[in-house]
């Protein structure tokens, strides 16, 4: 039973803006899910669409810097250039840009795929992946899209042992004489890749664990004996 001063208390009578709160709270459903869930959203989405996102709560604040998946192409970072353009625009900004995405993270990125055009003396992108195979990335993808130049595989990629999936395309693989990573790696594939015989049988010889290759048009590549003992899978 209720007290008398308890009758005496003036009713709190509902406002415009606590109906609103108390709708957007019933309404955020989003908000609410795992943060596996809202990597899968997010990784939909373009990079510089999905950076955006942390500012739209403190709930989402983290969810970016800490997805598992990068997706870089031409466009990543310049609404205006078509996807497959082979010439960025404003191309120091761009790539600063992508650095900034990089120093921001507040856990490795475990897939990275860039596809963009790289020439021969492309350092910023040697640091790039360089920056992205220390951190210990799992899948691998590099697709030089220029037409005119090959891109030499940066030999980051072969002191990383946390690399498990490799896709290398329009590029030139040079293998180190003495190799010192690749030893988890599980799936290569080459696309139009530029390598030596003894330079590719060398390093499937090494990779131990390889399970799945795929060799599609690559030039210079004409007899080698495959040794990979947990192969199961060729392309």
């Amino acid at each position: 039973m209720a007290s008398v001063a308890d009758q005496n208390q003036p009713t709190k009578k509902p406002t415009l803006a606590t109906d609103q709160e108390e709708e957007h709270q019933d309404l955020d459903f989003i908000s609410h899910l795992p943060d596996e869930i809202l990597h899968t959203i997010i990784s939909k989405l373009q990079i510089r669409n999905a950076a955006v996102t942390t500012a739209v709560s403190k709930r989402w604040g983290p969810i970016f810097p800490t997805l598992p998946s990068l997706n870089i192409f031409a466009g990543s970072f310049d609404p205006f250039e078509p996807r497959y353009n082979q010439y960025v625009r404003n191309r120091i900004k761009w790539v600063d840009a992508l650095f900034s995405v990089l120093n921001s993270r507040k856990s490795a990125v475990k897939k990275f795929d860039i596809a963009v055009a790289l020439k021969p003396d492309n350092d910023d992108f040697y640091e790039v992946i360089r920056d992205v195979c220390i951190a210990g990335v799992e899948e691998l993808s590099i697709k030089n899209t220029s037409s005119h130049s090959c891109y030499e595989t940066p030999l980051s990629v072969f002191n990383s042992n946390t690399i498990v999936k490799l896709n290398i395309c329009y590029c030139t693989l040079e293998v180190p004489s003495k190799l010192t990573g690749l030893q988890s790696l599980k799936s290569l594939g080459l696309t139009n890749v530029t390598v030596e015989d003894d330079d590719l049988q060398r390093m499937i010889s090494w990779c131990k664990a390889m399970e799945n290759l795929s060799i599609i048009d690559c030039f210079k590549v004409k007899n080698i004996v495959i040794c990979a003992p947990s192969l199961s899978e060729l392309f």
